[in-house]
């Protein structure tokens, strides 16, 4: 089955006109989708309602220089550039550590 965006939290990416025009941001779910690991690869429906894989791409840490520490946040998944197309909107699949508060998320 299908991960649905539709139902998961949004979090639109703000950084510049171009990327909130095309609606690009991140989709953030909790690890426990999944069970107690994250998968290879996901199946989602996306916004424009199609069926796409996302991939995995790596485990993402976030940094606070100021403090010199560093936190796992959890995993990055990606379109697979097989069905990605130009212009598309640049959302990332996002999967929360279960010690990674959603609400900590760094918001663009």
């Amino acid at each position: 089955m299908a991960l649905q965006f539709s139902d998961q939290f949004f979090l639109e990416d703000a950084s510049s006109p171009g990327a909130t025009s095309r609606g690009d941001g991140s989709v953030l779910v909790p690890l426990a989708l999944f069970g107690e690991s994250p998968p290879e690869s996901v199946s989602v429906v996306d916004f424009a309602g199609r069926e796409v894989s996302f991939v995995l791409t790596g485990r993402t840490f976030f940094a606070d220089s100021s403090a010199g520490t560093e936190v796992f946040a959890g995993w990055s998944y990606w379109e697979d550039e097989d069905t990605d197309y130009p212009g598309s909107p640049a959302v990332e699949l996002f999967v929360l550590s279960p010690d990674f508060p959603a609400a900590d998320y760094p918001r663009g």
